[in-house]
Parts: structure tokens; sequence; C-alpha cells
């Protein structure tokens, strides 16, 4: 491919509109600097980093006043801090059903009737699919938010972001490497140590679900600054429907979990409370989980609902 073809093909990154307006100035601006050399690794990742943003400005502009358009900021806040309850609730519930699939079914925690592991297994399999979709819907908001509010912020707006991108980091990356080296450790150790009779990685385990969670957090603070930056737009697949789509998703998770912990409570009665050998420990504690998961769907309906009240105060004052 000529050098020529090739950035066109760069420049293809960008929306139809965006290059009907632009990219002869841009090209013609790229054979003055570069001329037949090659633009290189990291003009060509600004360019494509610029085409993403310009198609994420469909879904987000820059900030406006106006008490409608931080209704709505605040609403797609609740919904990432939601979904933050929501993951926090679903790590609980995957450790408590891990194990779940190796109980024998021959054994006594196990109930013969034929109804109970069919429920139990269609509610785990609602609560994964809902799990996947809602952390799409809520990437599709936040990475577009992020990218637009630095393309458009001024300098207080970045250092916002970039000091809340850098503790974010920091901290994703403790989180990785105890993850790392927790998972070193328990390749060490025989399946009963991992399961409760080593106190020593138990806690370690802690340690670590405690450096994830506040991880999370600061991702979700980030999207949070993001989204005080911007302002959306409409769309077919507005941020509104994608926030919609991430509050059903939460719900589902709880319901989901709701429904796995009744089907497990009727059919292996032995299996919350008598299973120490497995290390899930008492089955008091999905209690927790639980109430988790309907907080997190429950802050995310209430940022659904300003974000859809949002939607018609503003479309109010048009009409006005």
């Amino acid at each position: 491919m000529s050098r020529p073809s090739a950035r066109r093909w760069i420049l293809r990154a960008y929306p139809r509109r965006w290059r009907s307006r632009y990219e002869d100035e841009v090209l013609a601006y790229l054979d003055d600097e570069f001329a037949d050399r090659s633009i290189g690794v990291a003009a060509a990742g600004s360019l494509l980093l610029g085409g993403l943003t310009e198609h994420c400005r469909a879904q987000f502009g820059a900030a406006t006043p106006g008490d409608a358009g931080r209704r709505g900021s605040r609403g797609f806040a609740l919904v990432a801090w939601g979904w933050f309850l929501c993951v926090l609730g679903g790590i609980g519930f995957s450790k408590l059903s891990e194990h779940f699939a190796t109980v024998p079914r021959a054994s006594g925690a196990i109930a013969t009737s034929s109804m109970f592991p069919v429920a139990a297994d269609v509610s785990y399999v609602v609560v994964v699919a809902a799990a996947l979709v809602a952390l799409l819907a809520v990437a599709g908001l936040s990475v577009p938010a992020l990218l637009v509010a630095w393309s458009v912020s001024g300098p207080s707006g970045r250092t916002r972001l970039r000091r809340t991108g850098a503790w974010c980091t920091v901290v994703a990356l403790a989180a990785a490497c105890a993850l790392g080296g927790l998972a070193w450790w328990a390749h060490r150790l025989t399946s009963i140590q991992r399961n409760g009779s080593d106190a020593r990685y138990g806690w370690a385990a802690v340690v670590v679900m405690v450096l994830i969670a506040i991880a999370l957090g600061a991702a979700t603070r980030l999207a949070t600054v993001a989204f005080s930056l911007v302002r959306r737009k409409h769309g077919r697949l507005g941020p509104a429907t994608i926030a919609w789509i991430a509050v059903a998703c939460e719900a589902a998770i709880a319901l989901g979990v709701a429904a796995w912990w009744v089907s497990v409570a009727s059919g292996a009665p032995g299996f919350l409370t008598d299973n120490l050998s497995i290390g899930l420990g008492s089955g008091h504690a999905i209690w927790l989980f639980e109430g988790l998961l309907v907080s997190g769907a429950a802050l995310s309906t209430s940022g659904g609902y300003l974000i859809t009240t949002s939607n018609r105060s503003r479309r109010t004052s048009a009409k006005a």
C-alpha cells in the first residue's frame, strides 16, 4: 500500500461527514509535514484516536450551562456507581457459586428434584449474560464520555481528568500485581488450603479483593468526572438508551442471583450453610451480596430516571 493510500486508509477512522469536510486539508498537511516519509506510529495512533473521538461526539458534546444538562450528568454518574455496587456483589456471588457445579448430585447436599438444577443453571446463565451486557453498556458510556471530555475540556477539566486518571492507574496496577501474586501463591497450595485451611492465604485474598474494589471505585470516579464535563446528545442508540440497557441488566443480575439463591436453598439445603470443605463459608454472606446488587440496581434506576427527566426538561426548554 502506498503512503498516500495508507494515509487515506487511516482517515477512514473518522466519520464520513467529517471526511467530506476536512479530509483534503488533513491530507495536504500530512503531505507537507512528512512528504514521502512514513507518518510514524505515534502520528498514526493520534489520528486513529482522533477518529474514535469524533465518532464519540455523536453521543456527547461539550458541557453547556443548564440545570437539565447537569441532571443528566448526575444520572450517568448514578448509573456508573450502581454498576460499581453490582460488580462488588457479583464478585461475592461468583465466589459463592464457583464450586456449585462440582458438588456431586448424589450427595446429601443436593436434592433429587429435576427442577432444581435447571432453575439454578438458568438463573446463573442469566446473571452471567446480564453482567456481560451491563459491562459493555457502561463501557459504551464511559469511554466516549472520557474521550470527548478530554478533547473539549479546558485546563481545569483536563487537570481533574489527569489527576483522577493517575490515581486510577496506580491503584489498578497495584491490584493487578496483587492479583498476580495471589494466583502464583494459589498454584502452590492444595485445594483445601485455598478454600479455608490456610488463614494467611485467606487474608491475602481479602486484601486483594479490597484492592480490586478500590481500583473499580477509582475507575468509576474517573467516569463520573468525565460525565460532569460533557452533555449527552440524542440519537437512535443514544447515551440514554445505553444507560437504560445497563439499568435493565443490573436489575436482571439482582433478580437472577435471588432466583439462584432460592433454588439452591430449596433444592440443596446444606450447600449454603454446611460447605466449609469447599470454602464458601456461611450462607448468610448471600444477604450482603444480594444487598449490594439490589442497592446497585436501585441506584442505577434513579440515575436512569434523572436522565429521562433531563431529556424532557431539555425538550420543554427548546419548545419554549
